[in-house]
């Protein structure tokens, strides 16, 4: 049996196909590794979106919460929100991930005086400074959490007064 001239190959082509088939691997796979790590970048952008709105949506509840309630209550010892410099720090679930695993996240609890109150109500207010012997204080929520290895922060302050 002969071999026709075109089946036929010249010495220097035995190895070309190895060759070929290698490289068109070597692409192939720098491709698919470009690929995955776009995808994963675009993951994680969608898990930081996520997060912001489920965090926004629960420090909305916080605001709610600190606005319904009672003066008296906010600035008793059990308040919900300690006098600074004290805290109250809670992890609270925000949402849960498709599947059902919770979505939790730190949440700090503290309230400041204004300035400008009496003595007895925690600021450096006088008679003069204050003669309607007004009450202020800053009810505030921090949420922190972390996504793909960084740390982030929000906070909502709330402004009452008597």
């Amino acid at each position: 049996m002969t071999l026709n001239a075109s089946m036929r190959r010249r010495p220097g082509q035995r190895g070309f196909t190895l060759v070929e088939i290698t490289l068109t691997t070597a692409l192939l796979t720098a491709l698919s590794v470009i690929l995955l790590k776009l995808s994963i970048q675009i993951s994680s952008m969608q898990s930081w979106a996520a997060m912001q709105s489920l965090t926004d949506a629960y420090l909305s509840r916080e605001t709610a919460l600190a606005s319904r309630l009672p003066f008296e209550d906010l600035v008793s010892a059990e308040s919900p929100w300690p006098a600074y410099p004290e805290s109250s720090e809670t992890e609270v679930v925000v949402g849960r991930y498709p599947g059902g695993r919770e979505i939790r996240v730190s949440l700090v609890r503290f309230r400041e005086p204004d300035p400008n109150n009496l003595g007895v109500s925690g600021g450096t207010g006088t008679a003069l400074t204050n003669p309607a012997r007004t009450e202020a204080w800053k009810a505030r929520s921090v949420v922190s959490y972390r996504i793909a290895g960084r740390d982030y922060h929000k906070a909502r302050t709330i402004l009452r007064v008597r």
